[in-house]
């Protein structure tokens, strides 16, 4: 769904912003809204906080790692169980 809105959606809009006529105008008010709407700076924050957190998902120990991968196993085997 997400290749389709990419490939139907965004490349038309991009493909037609670039060209000079009545319909590329239309596209780039079209991004324009969608960026003031949806804030392209508020995006930003939110990759950036989400990537702040991760990177504390990843210490360098491996027995943390090791850990992770027991517990999820267990999990799974255990809601196989069920």
């Amino acid at each position: 769904m997400c290749a389709a809105f990419d490939k139907y959606v965004i490349d038309f809009l991009v493909d037609r912003r670039g060209q000079d006529d009545h319909g590329g105008r239309v596209a780039q008010r079209a991004v324009r809204q969608l960026r003031d709407r949806w804030g392209g700076e508020s995006i930003a924050d939110v990759t950036m906080g989400a990537g702040t957190r991760f990177r504390r998902l990843q210490t360098g120990s491996i027995n943390g790692y090791l850990y992770v991968i027991v517990v999820g196993v267990v999990a799974v085997m255990l809601a196989r169980l069920m």
